[in-house]
């Protein structure tokens, strides 16, 4: 079986009698050929199937509108009433939160915003006093 991988937004989660569908939508950028071509941004769906072992935490911790990543096998046919017919099966191991992605030019702007500014004196005289005063000792 070939690995799979996803990032992407949960668009439903349906509960069956022995397993769990969820369904993931994600996002793909447009870009420019070659050849001048446009090629238009996308949004590709993928159904996973997860066993029914994963129906308590799939419950639990996620709902639609998480960003999350599931990997799991992907084979190269599809079931139909119980009836093999052409497509593929995504077979989901695990699933986790995902990390968002982040904007590289606001993070860039952030460290040299943050790096400008000075740090101060570190006050040596006052670290080094006690913590406590407990007075005199008779």
């Amino acid at each position: 079986m070939a690995s799979f991988e996803v990032h992407g937004n949960i668009e439903g989660i349906h509960y069956l009698e022995k397993s769990v569908i969820v369904v993931i939508s994600e996002p793909k950028n447009g870009y420019k050929k070659s050849d001048g071509t446009i090629v238009e941004p996308r949004i590709l769906t993928w159904k996973c199937v997860f066993n029914n072992n994963s129906k308590g935490v799939i419950t639990k911790f996620f709902n639609r509108g998480s960003y999350v990543v599931v990997k799991g096998d992907i084979v190269p046919y599809a079931m139909d009433k119980g009836e093999v017919v052409d497509g593929y099966s995504v077979l989901g191991q695990s699933i986790n939160y995902g990390a968002l992605p982040r904007n590289l030019r606001t993070e860039t702007r952030a460290i040299k915003d943050s790096q400008t500014h000075s740090q101060g004196m570190p006050d040596v005289r006052t670290y080094r006093q006690p913590d406590f005063d407990f007075g005199e000792s008779n």
